[in-house]
């Protein structure tokens, strides 16, 4: 999966976003490319792991993936401190933070930004609040309606606290 191409970019990092160190990744065969922000669906629910599939769109983008509060890299990083203060305004908050860190770290005047399943309702408020830095927005599982959402993510949320046995943000959510 190594990126040989003269003006490739593959990068790992923890990047400091609401208080908390967050975990992205950064590919592409030519850094020249649009900058392709995904973020994942869960909330929690990472698909770093799964990045290889993504590996065609390295050639026409630099794909940044990114582990979200509370999930995967970022939570392993920080533990239940990660799932602290975790709601939809900061994540895209933070969100918004990654954006503005990308265009200067990357040299780009805007970002794309694709959300999966929770990652839309953080895209969609990401894009509402600061529509300057976004290029585009795609959606894929669009969320529509929070309230329909809001008890599967509540219920994914709890169990992965659980699995992690992470007591005490259990307890604060509960």
């Amino acid at each position: 999966l190594a990126i040989h191409t003269p003006n490739g970019i593959q990068e790992t990092m923890f990047v400091p976003l609401g208080g908390i160190d967050q975990w992205i990744q950064i590919r592409g065969e030519d850094r020249n490319n649009p900058v392709l922000l995904f973020m994942h669906g869960g909330p929690g629910n990472s698909e770093s792991a799964i990045s290889a599939l993504f590996r065609p769109w390295e050639k026409y983008f630099t794909v940044v993936m990114w582990d979200q509060r509370c999930a995967a890299k970022t939570f392993e990083r920080n533990g239940e401190t990660s799932c602290k203060g975790m709601s939809i305004r900061s994540v895209a908050n933070e969100g918004i933070h990654l954006a503005e860190f990308l265009r200067k770290h990357l040299h780009r005047r805007k970002v794309i930004a694709l959300g999966h399943s929770w990652g839309t309702i953080i895209g969609v408020q990401m894009i509402h609040d600061r529509p300057d830095l976004f290029s585009a927005y795609v959606g894929t599982g669009q969320v529509m309606s929070i309230a329909e959402k809001e008890p599967v993510i509540y219920a994914r949320t709890m169990a992965r606290l659980s699995a992690a046995h992470a007591d005490a943000a259990i307890a604060e959510l509960k």
